[in-house]
């Protein structure tokens, strides 16, 4: 650092920029799935995982986690699964996954 000089810290809102399959994945039954929600911002982004109307499949209302994996899938995980980046600063911002078990 130079002398006299000052650092300075921006914040940034978070912003998600990648989902995986643009939003949709189909995976047969008994496949290991990780659905990733990657977010940039300053501060880094928390992302937050839930089901739309459900539990997550490990019984969370919620899991703290940039990747879920579910293993071992079945139909009773299909679903709409959303994420949710925030970090303080301006808006959270959320995107879906739909997931469908064939």
């Amino acid at each position: 650092m130079i002398p006299g000089s000052k650092t300075r810290f921006f914040t940034v809102p978070p912003r998600i920029h990648q989902v995986t399959s643009k939003g949709r994945v189909e995976v047969k039954k008994g496949s290991t799935v990780r659905l990733e929600c990657k977010a940039s911002g300053n501060p880094v982004p928390k992302v937050t995982w839930s089901r739309k109307n459900n539990l997550l499949p490990g019984g969370e209302q919620t899991m703290t986690t940039p990747v879920l994996t579910l293993d071992k899938v079945d139909r009773h995980q299909a679903g709409i699964y959303e994420c949710v980046a925030t970090n303080g600063v301006g808006n959270d911002v959320k995107d879906q996954i739909l997931l469908h078990v064939l």
